[in-house]
């Protein structure tokens, strides 16, 4: 057999492997990983420094990081202080482990079931838990910042004094789940459930809260300093004083959201004839967002994504475009004049009938553009701009 003696098999991954006849010490092996259809030749499995990876193992302070471990059921296992970092546990089952002080730093354990867990203190820091299961989850005093939990189920969890820093949780489900003193500073909870969600003394500052529901949710002494909301978002009462309110035919003339996400979670906002004159939107993310006749003149959405937006006879006159990437927009009869599209990627963007009068154009594709009755004259392009094929542009000045 194989001769693995002082061989580097230290943390090896031996999931379902044939280790019958191989030749080994005991210390050949520590910290391998095995599970119960590891092969071994009579006698000659193991009895120390390994770790095997069953339902109810005891893996207290296993070093698993960085392993492929997609789709293995570890529930009730207990992984206290284990380390999981950068692992791979896509659809991996973890429900009613033991996962306190554990570390799953930047793991991804997309679509994972995590129900019941007793995680406190654990760290799930840039972790992606897109769709995964975290019902009853005890995630008390737990590091959650900047983890993807999109469409996460967290019904019912506590996460008292949590730290959900920057954490994405669009459309997650946070219903009746305690989030007491928690710290949602930038969090993205736009179209999320937390109806009947107990927030008293949590911080939402800066968070987006679009289409979010908050329904019957306990707000005492919360902080929403500079939240922003929608028509679409509902509250036990009226919207707190210090949030933004992002509403059809309101007024947030010159406001400051560089960088914020603004979506809704997969629900359309309306922001109809909003007045975001010389408004700072640079990097935001506009997703969904109904902005017909909107009035945004002078506004800047330099690096700003547009996804799946209407902009229909929306004012746009001198608003700065550069670097922005729109999808699936559309800007028919749109007032673009005067407009800086350099560098903008357009994708499935409608600009029929749009006013283009004077726009920088220079550099920018315009292939995947519909420009039927588009009015050009004056706009700026070079020779490196793109039309739609079959497209004659007029006589325009070269820069």
């Amino acid at each position: 057999g194989t001769d693995l003696r002082g061989a580097k098999t230290d943390r090896a991954l031996l999931r379902d492997a044939d280790m019958s006849g191989a030749i080994f010490d005991d210390d050949d092996l520590t910290g391998a990983l095995i599970d119960d259809r590891t092969r071994w030749s009579d006698g000659t499995q193991p009895t120390r420094g390994i770790w095997r990876l069953a339902r109810g193992a005891d893996l207290r302070r296993a070093d698993l990081s960085g392993h492929a471990l997609h789709r293995i059921n570890l529930s009730d296992a207990n992984l206290t202080g284990a380390d999981l970092s950068y692992a791979g546990l896509f659809e991996s089952r973890f429900a009613g482990a033991r996962l306190v002080a554990c570390a799953f730093i930047g793991a991804n354990a997309e679509g994972a079931n995590l129900s019941d867990i007793q995680a406190r203190a654990a760290s799930f820091h840039q972790a992606n838990l897109i769709r995964a299961e975290l019902t009853g989850a005890n995630l008390v005093d737990a590091d959650l910042r900047e983890a993807d939990l999109d469409q996460a189920d967290l019904h019912t969890a506590s996460l008292r004094d949590a730290d959900l820093q920057k954490a994405e949780l669009r459309g997650a489900t946070l219903t009746r789940a305690d989030l007491t003193g928690a710290d949602l500073r930038d969090a993205d909870l736009g179209g999320a459930s937390l109806r009947e969600a107990d927030l008293t003394g949590a911080d939402l500052s800066g968070a987006n809260l679009c289409a979010a529901d908050l329904y019957g949710a306990k707000l005492g002494n919360a902080r929403f300093t500079r939240a922003l909301c929608s028509a679409e978002t509902r509250w036990p009462a009226r919207a707190p004083d210090d949030a933004i309110s992002l509403l059809p035919h309101g007024q947030r003339f010159g406001a400051d959201l560089q960088g914020r996400p603004i979506h809704g979670g997969g629900t359309s906002l309306r922001f109809e004839c909003i007045d975001l004159r010389g408004a700072n939107l640079s990097g935001a993310r506009l997703n969904t967002i109904r902005f017909a006749e909107a009035w945004l003149q002078g506004a800047h959405l330099q690096r700003a994504s547009l996804t799946d937006c209407d902009l229909v006879r929306a004012t746009l006159q001198r608003t700065d475009l550069r670097d922005a990437v729109m999808q699936r927009v559309s800007f028919r009869q749109a007032d673009l004049r005067g407009a800086d599209l350099r560098g903008a990627t357009l994708s499935a963007v409608d600009l029929r009938h749009a006013d283009l009068r004077g726009a920088d154009l220079r550099g920018v594709d315009l292939r995947d553009t519909a420009l039927l009755g588009a009015w050009l004259e004056g706009a700026m392009h070079s020779a490196e701009t793109w039309w739609p094929d079959g497209f004659l542009p007029p006589a325009l000045p070269v820069a």
